[in-house]
C-alpha cells in the first residue's frame, strides 16, 4: 500500500511574505489567475469592486440555484438538501455582507417550511436541515457586537422570521413551537424586539382619544403600532361573523396561538359576501369603539375583492392591477411586504385578493393566495403598458373611501 502524501501548503503569514516580494505586475497576474481559475474569487472581487448592485444581482441568481434545490420547474417539491447547503456555502466564500448572509440563509429557511406545510410523509432530514439552518441564522446575529448594525438587521429580517416559523401544518405543531422558542432566544432579535414590544402591544382603547390621521410614510407595510390596531379591529369583527353565520368552530381568534389561514379565510369570504355585517357589528359589539376606530371599520364595505395580477413592488408598496376593470391600485403589506410575501415568485403574478382602506392607505385583509398561472412576453408588456399609462396620468390608486358612502 502506497504512502499518503500530505501537500505543505503555506501559511497566512508566509504567503504574506512571499507577496512583498511580487511586483506590481506580478500581482496583477496572481489576482488574474485566481479568478478565472476560482468562480468563488470572481464573485469576491466583483463584490469589492462593484459593491452591493453586483452582490444582490449575484443573489437574486444564487436565489433561483436554492430555489432549484427545493422545486422543480412546475413548482412541485423535490429536495437536494446536499446541493442547497453547498450554493449557500459557494455564495458565502464570496463574502458578502451580513445581510446577504441572512438574507439567503432565511430564503432557504423558508422553503424548507413551505414545503413542511404543504406536504406530508417527509424526511426527517428536512426538519433537522430546516432547524439547524435557523440556529445558523442565530449564530450570524449572535456574533455581531456592534448594537446600532445587529438592531437595523433584526428589524429587517424579523417579519419574514416570524412568519417563518408560524406554520400551518397541524400535525408538525410541535416543530414550529421549537423554532419559535429558538427565534424568541435570539440575539438582537429578542433584545430590539423587547424595545418594541410596548409600543405594539397598544389596544385599541389607547387610541381611543387619538385622531388617526392618514399615514404619510413611504415603507411598504404598516407602521409595527398600526399591524396591531389592524388586527385588534378586524379579529374581533370575524369573531361577530362567525358567530352571526356559523362559518366553522374557530372562535376568538386573538386568543388562538396559530391560526388556519383556510378557516380564516371562509370566514372573511363570508363577510364579504355581505358587508352589511359589518353594520350589524357596528350596531351591536363594536359598539363601543372609538369614532376614529369605526370610521376605519365602516371603511371596509368599500372593499375591492377580485383577481389581480400583482405587476410589480416598489418602496411604497406593490402594484396590483385588476382583471375586471384594468384599475391600478398601489397597496401596502401589514406586517411583511408583498415582495416578502412572495419572494419565490417572481411578478407579474395571479393572485386573489381583497383590498381595504385603511387610514388613507389600501392595505389587504392579509388573505391572499396565488393562482399557478405564467405570462408570455406579450402580456407582460401589456401590464407593463397599463401600469406606465396609470403612472403617466396620475390614475394609480393609492386611497380608498375611509367610510361608506364617501
Amino acid at each position: 500500500m502506497g504512502k499518503t502524501i500530505k501537500v505543505k501548503r503555506l501559511t497566512a503569514a508566509q504567503f504574506r511574505k512571499e507577496l512583498r516580494s511580487y511586483t506590481r505586475e506580478d500581482l496583477s497576474s496572481l489576482l488574474e489567475g485566481v479568478y478565472t481559475t476560482s468562480p468563488e474569487a470572481a464573485n469576491y472581487f466583483n463584490i469589492r469592486i462593484k459593491g452591493t448592485d453586483f452582490e444582490s444581482a449575484l443573489l437574486k441568481e444564487v436565489k433561483e440555484n436554492l430555489r432549484d434545490c427545493f422545486y422543480t420547474k412546475r413548482g412541485k417539491a423535490k429536495l437536494n438538501l446536499p446541493r442547497a447547503k453547498e450554493v449557500i456555502s459557494d455564495f458565502e466564500k464570496a463574502g458578502p455582507s451580513l445581510q446577504g448572509i441572512i438574507d439567503l440563509r432565511l430564503c432557504c429557511l423558508e422553503y424548507g417550511i413551505d414545503i413542511i406545510n404543504n406536504y406530508t410523509r417527509l424526511p426527517s432530514s428536512l426538519f433537522s436541515s430546516t432547524d439547524r439552518m435557523l440556529q445558523s441564522i442565530g449564530k450570524v446575529f449572535q456574533n455581531i457586537d456592534d448594537s446600532e448594525e445587529g438592531t437595523l438587521l433584526a428589524d429587517q429580517f424579523r417579519g419574514r422570521l416570524e412568519n417563518a416559523v408560524k406554520g400551518y401544518n397541524l400535525e408538525e405543531q410541535w416543530f414550529f413551537d421549537q423554532l419559535e422558542k429558538e427565534l424568541r432566544e435570539m440575539r438582537w432579535l429578542s433584545a430590539s424586539s423587547a424595545g418594541s414590544e410596548e409600543a405594539v402591544s397598544s389596544s385599541v382603547k389607547e387610541y381611543a382619544d387619538s385622531v388617526l390621521a392618514p399615514l404619510t410614510d413611504s415603507a411598504p407595510v404598516l407602521p409595527e403600532e398600526d399591524v396591531t390596531l389592524y388586527y385588534d379591529l378586524w379579529f374581533p369583527l370575524l369573531d361577530f361573523v362567525n358567530e352571526r353565520c356559523h362559518i366553522n368552530e374557530l372562535r376568538d381568534l386573538h386568543q388562538q396561538p396559530e391560526l388556519d389561514p383556510a378557516e380564516v379565510k371562509d370566514i372573511a369570504d363570508a363577510l364579504w359576501a355581505d358587508v352589511t355585517l359589518i353594520d350589524e357589528y357596528l350596531a351591536g359589539p363594536g359598539a363601543g369603539l372609538s369614532p376614529e376606530h369605526k370610521s376605519i371599520v365602516s371603511g371596509w364595505k368599500n372593499c375591492v375583492s377580485g383577481r389581480f395580477v400583482l405587476e410589480r413592488h416598489l418602496k411604497k408598496g406593490s402594484i396590483l392591477i385588476s382583471i375586471e376593470d384594468n384599475t391600478v391600485y398601489q397597496v401596502r403589506g401589514i406586517k411583511s411586504s408583498w415582495e416578502e410575501m412572495f419572494f419565490y415568485m417572481q411578478p407579474p403574478i395571479m393572485i386573489v385578493a381583497t383590498l381595504l382602506p385603511y387610514r388613507g392607505i389600501i392595505i389587504s385583509d392579509g388573505l391572499v393566495s396565488s393562482m399557478p398561472l405564467s405570462f408570455g412576453g406579450g402580456i407582460k408588456k401589456t401590464f407593463r403598458d397599463q401600469y406606465n399609462s396609470a403612472k403617466t396620468r396620475k390614475q394609480i390608486i393609492t386611497s380608498l373611501p375611509s367610510a361608506a358612502g364617501c
